[in-house]
């Protein structure tokens, strides 16, 4: 085990971009510094490797309870992954998990130094250099959930501003002629990242034609929708959130980030440095 050191804070685009190429092998496996990778989960991502057309693997996030170490993956997680599932089966997934994934050495590209999500560009990358990328989920890493939902938002806003700056290098998948690739950018990236603006927009339609009974009702039921996330959001800062007011909470609040995150990418996004979310003690990665 080789430590490659930096004294100087400047992002980890530059960091990834001056230690790949001090790596000795072909293949490179990443993490992040929270993630426990599960043991065996390295031999089940490079397996695949043993066909030349493909570039990269990415592998399984478990979301982890920070105090009893239990697999807590919510509804919106466990979608995530079954999507990630669904877009490996036809060649089309889209990026990769930081946490986990590993990259033919040839294939890496130097990033640019302000990219935020640096493992959701390198993933797509391969995508442009006609490469495959796949998700094999028996590949596991556990990684713990925030501790409140402001860290939450804070994660879930840089995320969004690095999704909308990372168009400038990626737009040309979104061309039909990169087939499923193109199909799921835009249904599963594009159209999501879109939400924000459409649910202001119906919001700001129903108030100017609240005047007819139709959008009167439909303005009624949004803001009941809106009242009910914002108990729900009471209720994330105190005791468990009950089920029924869970899913009106986290769709109001990743909305709201994303709307965020949007703003800071039309502010310009000038450096790739992060603030670091606090963690508990480190969990005892067990074999399952």
């Amino acid at each position: 085990m080789r430590l490659i050191q930096y004294p100087i804070r400047r992002g980890k685009a530059s960091v990834l971009n001056d230690t790949v190429p001090e790596a000795r092998g072909e293949i490179i496996v990443f993490s992040d510094a929270n993630t426990m990778t599960q043991p065996n989960s390295i031999k089940q991502l490079v397996r695949h490797f043993a066909d030349e057309q493909v570039g990269a693997v990415c592998g399984k996030l478990e979301l982890i309870d920070p105090a009893s170490g239990q697999n807590v993956d919510g509804i919106y997680w466990k979608y995530e992954n079954f999507l990630k599932g669904c877009e490996g089966r036809i060649n089309g997934l889209l990026g990769v998990n930081g946490g986990i994934y590993a990259l033919r050495k040839e294939l890496y590209e130097p990033i640019p130094t302000n990219a935020i999500v640096d493992d959701f560009l390198i993933g797509m990358r391969i995508h442009l250099r006609r490469r495959r990328l796949i998700y094999d989920p028996t590949a596991v890493a556990l990684e713990e959930t925030p501790d409140t939902i402001g860290q939450e938002f804070h994660r879930r806003s840089r995320i969004g501003a690095g999704g909308f700056q990372s168009l400038q290098w990626l737009w040309p998948l979104l061309s039909p002629t990169y087939g499923w690739v193109g199909f799921t950018f835009w249904s599963h990236k594009i159209y999501r990242w879109m939400c924000p603006l459409l649910m202001v927009g119906a919001l700001a339609t129903n108030i100017a034609l609240a005047s007819q009974p139709l959008y009167l009702t439909l303005l009624l039921g949004q803001l009941a929708f809106y009242l009910i996330a914002a108990i729900g959001l009471g209720w994330l800062t105190g005791s468990r959130l009950p089920r029924a007011l869970r899913l009106p909470a986290m769709f109001v609040s990743m909305n709201a980030a994303l709307l965020m995150g949007l703003w800071r990418s039309l502010r310009g996004i000038r450096g790739g440095t992060w603030k670091r979310t606090e963690r508990t003690q480190p969990l005892e990665v067990t074999s399952k």
